[in-house]
């Protein structure tokens, strides 16, 4: 919670986590806490509007802060339960899944079946129609029949919104902790249905995948079996249907049209439900333009993906609108950390778009217009004297002699906008900078709930390039670095400027890999070390004093209760020992 955007957003009570959570005794929050669960009575929403693609604006529910830290402790109970009957190709608000394994769904059944009709569905508000008593039905069917439990959920569905309704009779607050993980629960049987017919169909014998298949599609077994082929792919209330005709797509939209209004009281909007050839018209999917393209390929046509251009120049003029910002600045130093944030969102754009086909070619048409509005903000930001004569500060320079995202940059040659500082030079990463990535399947095995869901999703993570990781960094940094110029604790010392630029020299120069271990860093695991935190400020955080640690390493080092016998008892090699207790010698050392 306290790293989530939103965090300091205050609800209707004026409290934000930082002061009214954070900075209390932790005795104090826990009673709190405790006390609300006695008698669980919410406190209203406040109404937040934020715009939309079309133009429209969503309204956000925000609760206060108690009431989130109260959500978030039924939702942490809640989700392992759900988790596990969830429809394995529902991707939306689920940890470890993304629009790249939504997007790879499609185009992996579509490529393989060969079908090519393609319902988009379209739920009419569908958060602000959810039925609480069907909800808490559904939820009491999912095994969670704690009353207590329930009744806490309706009341909390129920908090009116402030200056607007006392009592919400319908629908879900978008905001709310909770209220993701409950759009999932309310359309569980709405996947059942979709899916019981097809691919969950139930067979008299159990078959191998391959046989299933043939079977289902009419081309084995006795009696032959013709029922009407779907495949469901939903992301949230956003959710596309692949079927082999249009005559069969018209079937199913109306069957689903019934369940949804007579079982689920919700309305699928019958003018923004599309169905589409898309050999012949593409399908917008969470951001993604998709279509299929004659081509070499096993049913004669092949994939090809690219941005929604509506959506895509609406981020981009947001881009540059926070670029032109950049003349605002107070310091040079908030100049760097925007840069940052801005190569931060850059970054996202690529990370977002690298798995189309056609995401550098969309690209490519922003990146003259996004690279000159950089230069020509740091420029007048630090005046026009600052590009001019030997030792200017802002220049065109080329990507690999920048000393941020090095191992980004370190493949390009063309030139960005820079700025000097010392003895860094910050360049504006490129929209160019965009490789095509094969979006991967997920692997179903992979869950945060079960020990071996846990390693396959580190294992992934470890196989990803160390760019991958090195982007989180500065991406991560970037921010820490804005509320590090607005902080005066004691430490400034050590946490200054130059550490938020200089851990990520460190980063790559131990190749990704913990000092103390030798495994490599997943981006949600690296910590910074100082070697020896006495150095002056001018020492204390150059490269050499700094080493890259896991967060768990990093902890059992500074735990000296933890003697080398316990040490080894955790699971620490002979050699990895030694390195903790040279670690704690120079500490030790340091100090006297």
């Amino acid at each position: 919670m306290k790293g989530n955007k939103g965090s300091d957003t205050p609800g209707v009570d004026e409290k934000t986590m930082r002061t009214d959570i954070l900075n209390k005794d932790f005795k104090k929050v826990l009673k709190e806490v405790k006390n609300q669960f006695q008698h669980y009575t919410p406190n209203m929403v406040r109404r937040v509007h934020i715009p939309k693609d079309n133009g429209e604006t969503r309204p956000l529910g925000i609760p206060t802060i108690v009431d989130r830290v109260v959500q978030e402790c039924i939702r942490s109970v809640l989700e392992p339960i759900c988790e596990a009957q969830f429809f394995e190709h529902s991707y939306g608000f689920r940890q470890w899944r993304s629009t790249e394994h939504a997007l790879s769904r499609v185009t992996d059944v579509v490529q393989k079946t060969g079908y090519h009709w393609v319902i988009e569905g379209d739920i009419s508000k569908f958060f602000d129609t959810v039925n609480h008593t069907k909800l808490i039905k559904i939820l009491w069917s999912f095994g969670i029949q704690d009353r207590r439990i329930l009744m806490m959920i309706k009341a909390m569905l129920q908090s009116g919104v402030m200056d607007e309704i006392i009592k919400s009779d319908l629908g879900t607050p978008q905001g709310g902790i909770i209220s993701p993980l409950l759009a999932n629960v309310y359309l569980t049987p709405f996947d059942n249905f979709v899916t019981r017919e097809y691919e969950r169909k139930k067979l008299r014998k159990e078959y191998s995948s391959g046989q299933r298949s043939l079977i289902l599609r009419g081309l084995s077994g006795k009696p032959r079996i013709k029922p009407i082929p779907c495949y469901l792919i939903r992301y949230a209330d956003d959710w596309v249907v692949v079927t082999n005709s249009k005559k069969n797509a018209e079937k199913l939209v109306y069957k689903y049209e019934k369940y949804l209004r007579e079982t689920l009281k919700l309305t699928l909007s019958i003018t923004k439900t599309k169905i589409t050839n898309v050999r012949s018209k593409a399908i917008e999917f969470l951001g993604y333009k998709y279509k299929q393209v004659r081509g070499k390929a096993e049913k004669g046509y092949i994939s090809r993906t690219k941005p929604i251009e509506d959506k895509l120049d609406k981020k981009i003029i947001e881009l540059l609108k926070d670029i032109k910002m950049l003349k605002k600045c107070k310091d040079t130093e908030t100049l760097i950390s925007d840069i940052n944030i801005i190569n931060s969102k850059i970054r996202g754009l690529i990370n977002y778009y690298q798995v189309t086909t056609w995401g550098s070619e969309s690209m490519k048409k922003y990146n003259q217009r996004v690279r000159w509005a950089a230069y020509r903000a740091i420029r007048r930001r630090l005046g026009a004297k600052s590009a001019k004569g030997k030792n200017k500060k802002v220049d065109w320079m080329r990507a690999n002699l920048c000393t941020n995202l090095i191992e980004l940059h370190s493949n390009y040659t063309t030139t960005l906008p820079t700025l000097k500082y010392k003895e860094h030079v910050i360049g504006v990463t490129d929209l160019a900078f965009i490789k095509f990535q094969q979006p991967t399947l997920f692997n179903q095995m992979e869950t945060p709930f079960t020990k071996e869901g846990r390693e396959r999703h580190l294992t992934r993570l470890r196989k990803r390039p160390k760019q991958f990781r090195l982007d989180f960094i500065f991406g991560a940094d970037a921010m820490a670095t804005r509320r590090l110029l607005a902080n005066k604790k004691k430490k400034k010392r050590l946490y200054n400027f130059e550490f938020y630029l200089n851990r990520a020299y460190a980063f790559n120069r131990d190749k990704g890999k913990c000092r103390i271990c030798g495994k490599e860093i997943a981006p949600h695991e690296i910590e910074t070390h100082h070697v020896n935190p006495n150095l002056t400020t001018e020492l204390v955080n150059r490269v050499s004093n700094l080493a890259s640690l896991h967060a768990s390493c990093h902890n059992d080092m500074h735990n000296l209760t933890l003697t080398e016998t316990l040490l080894l008892a955790k699971g620490y090699t002979t050699t990895s020992v030694k390195k903790i207790l040279n670690f704690r010698n120079k500490l030790a050392m340091n100090s006297l």
